[in-house]
């Protein structure tokens, strides 16, 4: 038999998967097997293995090497399909899967731009009155408003360094791909009518040449929110921002004028419950294309640009002599990853709340479903207390394990009983957090919603005002899957308080729950 192409080739019948193994009679191997050795933009790549591309793809995306070996990448993508070596995914929800692949192909915008589909080819050949004259036909899995169905189709990719010129490094004013979708409708102003769901981008898609991008995690308060965007829209022009609302008020108009991204979660004290928070954080930074992700509360204020620029993968408010127990088990996890690695005591002393700063890839990789899987949260409660469970010492404990860096950061100030001088942190700093001692109250809490904002926000939805979204240790996946349909904002790996914790926080058996 002949060469399908005119360059002389050799072929290998072994099939691509995440991982070298051998699945129902196939071996598989990895797409990073098959680019060792290989140069900047030397490889074409071509995939159509019918399903089995998703976690391919989610580790090419992480892998900023491999990407930089790939001049152009064409394939076929396949949403929905139940492929032998995705089967580790095969048991969520159909929402879950493709919300999942969405992010995935979305990921990819970050080194490449889409220069190619063969959806307006498909479009065309569309008939439903031909197809399925009698109206009976199953829906696709997933389809656009009119019907018409996407599921399968053929898209190609170009390495943004070609476009630019640059053979290495990030290719300067760079801009993603803007998603063609149907114009939105205007939101109402109706607690019942918003789209808790909605996952659509704004006009204003982030620029990846951005050096920060901000995540706010709100719920209330909603003249803090505004003035907040404003505030960083003034200090930070170009930076994206990304709004979650735990349960609470909903900011969708407001990111509609202001140019941001919102994403309105199901009530879950995520404070208190790192696997939704960390979830939460998690698809921000998918979002946000950034190099680093500034976390804000609503109590934050801010005063200008950054002038400390950061030098470790994580960085937070400056807490004095601050130490964190069980330092040899996240220890022991982080050399798996870089042997030798050691959790300082400089790095426990960084306050990661609100005004604290992540490098992306380090959420992206340590924040990540597995990752936070990787950890025996019940080990850790049950030797230290339930604060291990508080996302300030959850992110640190994560980051820890995963062998990343952190550093008390002197541009982001704690507020206390003195009006103008922090207890740590610089006077100049660009971020301020706030004590509830702080004379006169917190400074964003004081301020009142303008009569041209209140178009701007609407109140939490019935159902999510129903729940007590107070409690501690009331975290549970079974529940909250049938409480709201999907694993959204949540990790979907499965976890269980031990009954040792549960008998600690609640000896009468009264354990509280979110609904």
């Amino acid at each position: 038999q002949g060469h399908c192409y005119e360059t002389a080739y050799q072929s290998f019948p072994v099939c691509l998967g995440p991982k070298k193994e051998t699945r129902e009679n196939r071996q598989y191997d990895t797409l990073e097997n098959a680019l060792k050795g290989r140069g900047l933009q030397s490889t074409h790549v071509k995939i159509d293995v019918e399903g089995s591309e998703w976690t391919v793809l989610e580790n090419l995306a992480k892998n900023d090497e491999d990407q930089d070996k790939i001049i152009t990448l064409d394939m076929e993508i396949h949403f929905g399909w139940s492929a032998a070596s995705e089967a580790d995914y095969s048991g969520r929800s159909g929402y879950d899967r493709i919300k999942r692949e969405i992010e995935i192909l979305e990921s990819l915008s970050r080194k490449f731009h889409v220069i190619g589909t063969t959806l307006e080819e498909y479009r065309q050949g569309w008939l439903p009155t031909q197809d399925c004259p009698n109206n009976d036909c199953n829906e696709p899995v997933v389809h656009l408003a009119g019907g018409f169905s996407p599921q399968m189709f053929a898209i190609s990719f170009i390495n943004k360094r070609v476009l630019s010129g640059d053979q290495g490094g990030e290719a300067a004013g760079e801009e993603p791909e803007a998603a063609e979708e149907e114009a939105a409708p205007e939101p109402q102003n109706n607690a019942g009518q918003v789209d808790e769901l909605d996952r659509s981008f704004t006009p204003t898609d982030p620029s990846p040449s951005a050096k920060y991008g901000f995540y706010l995690h709100v719920f209330n308060a909603p003249a803090a929110v505004i003035h907040q965007v404003r505030q960083l829209k003034k200090h930070f022009p170009g930076s994206p921002v990304y709004i979650m609302s735990d349960g609470g008020f909903s900011f969708k108009e407001l990111c509609r004028v202001e140019g941001c991204k919102f994403a309105l979660c199901p009530p879950a004290n995520d404070r208190w419950h790192p696997w939704p928070f960390l979830r939460r954080m998690y698809d921000a930074a998918l979002y946000l294309e950034v190099e680093y992700i500034i976390m804000l509360e609503p109590d934050n204020t801010v005063h200008g640009p950054i002038t400390r620029e950061p030098k470790a993968d994580a960085g937070g408010l400056p807490v004095k002599d601050r130490k964190f127990g069980y330092r040899e088990y996240a220890e022991k996890l982080a050399r798996k990853k870089k042997p030798g690695y050691r959790w300082t005591d400089r790095a426990m002393s960084a306050g990661l709340a609100g005004g604290a700063y992540f490098r992306r890839a380090a959420i992206l990789d340590a924040f990540s479903d597995e990752s936070v899987a990787e950890i025996d949260w019940n080990y850790l409660g049950e030797s230290a207390t339930k604060e291990v469970y508080s996302s300030d010492f959850a992110m640190q404990y994560l980051l820890a394990s995963r062998a990343y860096e952190m550093e008390p950061w002197e541009d982001c100030a704690q507020m206390d009983r003195h009006k103008d001088n922090p207890i740590s942190g610089a006077k100049d700093s660009a971020f301020r957090h706030y004590c509830g001692c702080y004379p006169g109250g917190k400074p964003t809490y004081n301020l009142a919603v303008k009569p041209a904002d209140r178009k701007l926000f609407q109140e939490p939805l019935p159902k999510h005002t129903s729940d007590n979204s107070n409690c501690q240790i009331c975290y549970n996946l079974t529940k909250y899957l049938k409480d709201w349909g999907s694993a959204r904002c949540t990790n979907s790996k499965p976890f269980a308080y031990s009954k040792l914790i549960y008998s600690r926080y609640f000896p009468d058996g009264k354990i509280p729950q979110i609904r």
